[in-house]
C-alpha cells in the first residue's frame, strides 16, 4: 500500500514538473549559462515550492482555494509583473559576462535555490494543476493518516527532484555545444517567449470577449 502511494506520488511529482513554463526556462537558462549545479539547485527550489502546494492540494484545503479565487486578480497581476521582470532579465542578459564571472560557490547555489523557490511560491494558482493531478489519481490525503501523507508527499518531492536532476544532467552533458552566440539567442528567444506568454495571458484574462475571436 505505502509502496504504491510512494510510486504514485513520484509519478505525480514528475508530471507536475514537466510542463514548460517561465520557471522551467529559468532553470534551463541557468544550466546553459552557468553550470549544472546552478540549474539543479534552482530546480530544487521549484521542487520544494511545488511540494508545498501539492500538500495543500492533496489535503483539499478549501479555504485556501477560496482565498485564491477571491484574490485571483491580485495574484495574477503580482505574478505577471514578477515573470515579466524575469523575462526582461533573461532577454537582456549577457551569457559571456555570466560565464566569465560565475565562480559558483555554496552561497551562489543557495541564492539560485531561494530565488527559484520564491518565484514559484509566488504563483499559488499552480495549486489547481496539483489538484487536477491528485484528483486524476484518486488521491485525497487525510490528517488522520499521517504516514500515507508523508509517503505520498515524499514521493512527490522525489519525482520532482528526479526530473530536475535528469534534465539538468542532459542539458549539462551537451552544454559545450552551446556557443556564446547560441546562448545569446537562447536568452533572447526564451525571454521573448516568457514576455509574450504573460502578456497574452493577461489580455486573455482581462478581455474575455477576445475568446470569441479565437
Amino acid at each position: 500500500m505505502l509502496a504504491r502511494l510512494l510510486l504514485e506520488g513520484m509519478f505525480i511529482g514528475l508530471l507536475a514538473s514537466v510542463p514548460i513554463g517561465p520557471v522551467n526556462i529559468l532553470v534551463i537558462q541557468r544550466t546553459i549559462n552557468r553550470s549544472r549545479k546552478d540549474g539543479f539547485f534552482s530546480g530544487l527550489g521549484v521542487a520544494l515550492s511545488d511540494t508545498l502546494y501539492a500538500s495543500f492540494a492533496a489535503f483539499s484545503v478549501g479555504f485556501i482555494l477560496q482565498f485564491i479565487k477571491e484574490y485571483d486578480v491580485a495574484f495574477r497581476i503580482t505574478v505577471s509583473v514578477l515573470l515579466l521582470l524575469l523575462g526582461l532579465f533573461i532577454l537582456f542578459s549577457n551569457p559571456e559576462k555570466i560565464r566569465n564571472g560565475s565562480d559558483s560557490d555554496k552561497s551562489s547555489y543557495m541564492k539560485r535555490f531561494v530565488s527559484a523557490f520564491l518565484l514559484t511560491i509566488s504563483n499559488p494558482l499552480i495549486i489547481f494543476l496539483h489538484l487536477a493531478l491528485f484528483t486524476s489519481f484518486g488521491i485525497v490525503l487525510n490528517v488522520n493518516h499521517p504516514a500515507e501523507a508523508i509517503v505520498v508527499l515524499s514521493g512527490f518531492m522525489l519525482g520532482a527532484v528526479a526530473w530536475w536532476f535528469s534534465i539538468t544532467g542532459i542539458i549539462s552533458r551537451f552544454r559545450n555545444l552551446f556557443s556564446l552566440k547560441i546562448c545569446l539567442w537562447f536568452n533572447r528567444i526564451a525571454g521573448s517567449i516568457i514576455i509574450l506568454l504573460i502578456v497574452g495571458s493577461l489580455i486573455y484574462f482581462f478581455f474575455p470577449d477576445l475568446k470569441m475571436l479565437i
